[in-house]
């Protein structure tokens, strides 16, 4: 059972959404479909999918709080026509970076879907399989430099972490603070993630639109975290 899961807000069309992602993402699949009465959002539906391997939950529990690029998921496709097709079908028309040539991907999108969640969507030689998908977490505002400290502590805390890879900022690359973290992969748990810090003007940062939920075993567990 993976430990650690990216647990994401809606305000309402949980099915709708849960439905776009298995049917965009080869090898993806709902597990499940509950709702919970009562709670101080009312009547909550909840809905467990697997998008290539990933368990993910999604949860309408109306217009509290709205996804934002600090959160995304970054999709690695073994063709650039599997990256173009998911453009179509994942972009809302509103995206950060357009599909093209960047230098750290020849093929690569930023997109947002018609749900506020972000898609990076990108060309990758060498997948050990057709596609992977990996949360990303981008550090902004008065969390940017800080990614490096999270993910110390992330991987000191949960067992079977690790650090895979990390790419810094150098000294000319402004407003972006040279040794801050241009790019880290890691596992939680098992679980791959990316981290990322941006110093630049961002419009957004962090909320609970976007989560992360701990599989605990027993109360003592709960109480460690």
């Amino acid at each position: 059972m993976q430990k650690i899961v990216p647990y994401l807000w809606y305000e309402k069309d949980v099915s709708q959404a849960a439905a776009l992602y298995v049917s965009s993402i080869p090898g993806s699949k709902i597990l499940s479909k509950s709702a919970v009465e009562g709670t101080p959002s009312g009547n909550v539906e909840i809905a467990s999918i697997e998008l290539a391997g990933l368990e993910v939950t999604l949860m309408a529990a109306g217009p509290y709080f709205n996804h934002n690029p600090s959160f995304s998921f970054i999709v690695a496709c073994d063709s650039r026509l599997e990256v173009d097709r998911l453009y179509k079908v994942l972009s809302s028309g509103s995206e950060l970076m357009p599909l093209g040539e960047y230098p750290f991907s020849a093929y690569y999108a930023w997109v947002v879907d018609r749900f506020g969640l972000s898609w990076q969507l990108m060309y990758q030689e060498g997948l050990e399989r057709p596609i992977t998908v990996t949360p990303a977490l981008m550090f902004v505002g008065d969390a940017a430099g800080k990614a490096k400290e999270a993910l110390n502590l992330y991987t000191r805390l949960l067992p079977g972490s690790s650090v895979d890879q990390t790419l810094h900022y150098g000294p000319d690359e402004a407003p972006d603070i040279e040794g801050s973290i241009k790019y880290a992969s890691l596992k939680l748990s098992g679980v791959p993630f990316a981290v990322m810090d941006s110093a630049y003007e961002h419009a957004f940062a962090f909320n609970e639109a976007a989560s992360l939920m701990v599989r605990c075993d027993n109360q003592e567990e709960i109480d460690y975290y």
